[in-house]
């Protein structure tokens, strides 16, 4: 009885990763949203504190868009280095550079700040970014703005990856930021959005008074501005942005204990997800790392050759991982990626037992 019960739930196991497979696959293969050719006037608006050597780092890629009007907002949120007085002194050199400098903060986090900020930019669309962002190309912010919807004010969600170095810890980190784009594009291609990265996202100031309601709600807790910012788009189209001229890249951590810091920190914006969200999630990570599991008791049972869904479910992955990494341009992790998946049987469930410890409570 108890082989025949870990035999369903292998199967049941596999069946739910091959769902999973072709939900990513049909995503992957899809042809990029069409858009529309006008730009409008735009506000890029960057949140920072304590981000003096970013700021002399990547300001001027900022300021060197190729775009017709626009605006460059940098809110200094209350910052303690010299980012005040390099600001101050930018500003005189670029017009279209607009420090806001925030100096009544009582929350950890950036919701405080960005409830402030936004109503005070010139323009209706709202490019989103971090200090640390590096944009791919001077094309970024009119291929942003050209994946919006057609009529009408929505949200575009743009990829976040990682500068490539030669190491492991590199490796996983941009393939960890891989798979969690796979998710949260192809959920929105499902018209079941949940998040998006705050270094790259464009929306338009009717979402954003949707949404801040429910961030001001939340202000005490100092992660989830983003999630909350998708969630409250849901009555607004969204659309995916994947070409590569629109990618904003940003440094990765240096060690594995600053990694986990940072993931904890995003794992604890999972409470503002929907529940059918969650359940999604849920089930992904499920079968993820419970395959693997009763396969390889499966191998000691009466039915052996049921551990082969397992190598299957690889070879099958295989595919979708080779168009998915094709389509976000991180083709060079295709030769580490079967230890990355084996290294993630061991890294998730650590995780777990990370986020179950006390919610992280820092911004900067």
């Amino acid at each position: 009885m108890m082989w025949i019960a870990l035999s369903a739930l292998a199967f049941i196991f596999f069946g739910l990763q091959m769902g999973f497979a072709y939900r990513f696959y049909q995503w992957a293969k899809a042809p990029q949203t069409k858009g529309c050719e006008q730009l409008p006037p735009l506000s890029i608006v960057v949140l920072a504190r304590n981000e003096g050597a970013n700021l002399q780092k990547n300001l001027r890629k900022l300021l060197a868009q190729d775009y017709p009007i626009y605006e460059l907002v940098w809110v200094d949120d209350d910052s303690s280095d010299q980012s005040p007085a390099i600001l101050a002194q930018l500003a005189q050199e670029s017009p279209q550079l607009r420090p806001l400098f925030y100096r009544e903060k009582k929350y950890l986090g950036k919701k405080e700040a960005l409830l402030w900020a936004i109503p005070q930019t010139k323009y209706d669309w709202i490019l989103l970014t971090d200090a640390d962002g590096q944009p791919a190309s001077p094309l970024w912010a009119k291929k942003m703005m050209q994946a919006r919807p057609e009529n009408g004010p929505g949200l575009v969600l743009g990829f976040g990856p990682y500068l490539p170095e030669n190491s492991w810890l590199n490796s996983w980190i941009r393939y960890e930021t891989a798979l969690v784009a796979l998710q949260y594009f192809s959920a929105a291609h499902y018209n079941q959005a949940y998040m998006g990265v705050g270094r790259n996202l464009l929306y338009h100031k009717k979402v954003f008074e949707a949404a801040a309601p429910a961030l001001a709600a939340s202000i005490n807790t100092p992660s989830g501005d983003d999630d909350i910012l998708v969630s409250a788009a849901q009555n607004f189209p969204i659309h995916n942005c994947l070409d590569p001229k629109a990618f904003v890249y940003s440094a990765p951590k240096k060690t594995w204990r600053s990694l986990f810091r940072q993931k904890r920190r995003h794992y604890s914006s999972s409470e503002f997800y929907q529940n059918t969200t969650k359940w999604m999630l849920a089930l992904w990570s499920a079968s993820f790392l419970g395959l693997p599991f009763f396969c390889l008791a499966l191998c000691f049972g009466p039915f052996p050759y049921l551990a082969l869904l397992w190598p299957l479910r690889i070879l099958i992955f295989y595919r979708v991982w080779q168009k998915t990494l094709l389509t976000l341009e991180q083709e060079d992790l295709w030769s580490q990626l079967f230890w990355t998946e084996l290294f993630a049987l061991l890294y998730y469930p650590f995780m777990a037992l990370q986020f179950l410890r006390k919610k992280p409570s820092y911004w900067k």
